[in-house]
């Protein structure tokens, strides 16, 4: 994960690709001192859009199912 100014980038592996084409799902997280902890997800969806929601601890990118075969 590498996050400048406004934008959010995920670098996956080639055995996170292997997991996301077959699982659909590749998730990580992070650990922070004092017990926090933030998760990351990069999933498949059924939408029409790439979208990523944040809900304070979670980051999730859903990538819609024709754009995740390209």
């Amino acid at each position: 994960m590498r996050i400048q100014d406004n934008v959010i980038r995920f670098r996956l592996n080639r055995r996170e690709v292997s997991d996301f084409d077959s699982g659909g799902k590749v998730d990580a997280a992070i650990e922070f001192p004092g017990g926090r902890r933030l998760t990351y997800a990069v999933e498949k969806t059924g939408g029409g859009q790439v979208a990523a929601t944040f809900d304070g601890d979670n980051i999730r990118i859903g990538i819609p199912e024709p754009v995740a075969r390209e």
